[in-house]
């Protein structure tokens, strides 16, 4: 699963939320998440094509960049790459694991 796909997934997990995703030694956020970051906080965008827009930030930087979206009164929730992978590739594993149960019977 490639790092966008699982930032779609949480991101569908957390409407009305910012979805930030650490991934090595920075902090990303991409689609509406990265364009309201690039507006709300300054954050350079940059974008792939129409749609695929990214912002980050690295790591130590974290602190300054959630304070300000409190004080924004923004919603926004905090994933690490690696720990989620794997809890979505195991989520998905599950769902096919009942789905093959549920035909045969």
């Amino acid at each position: 699963m490639s790092f966008c796909e699982m930032l779609e997934i949480l991101k569908e997990r957390n409407t009305g939320r910012i979805v930030l995703c650490n991934n090595g030694n920075f902090y990303t956020a991409i689609g509406n998440d990265a364009i309201a970051l690039n507006k709300l906080l300054g954050l350079k965008l940059s974008c792939m094509k129409t749609g695929l827009c990214k912002v980050g930030f690295p790591i130590n930087a974290l602190e300054k960049y959630t304070g300000l979206l409190i004080e924004t009164g923004y919603s926004f929730i905090i994933y690490d790459f690696n720990s989620e992978k794997e809890e979505i590739k195991l989520g998905i594993n599950q769902k096919l694991l009942q789905r093959q149960q549920s035909v045969c019977q």
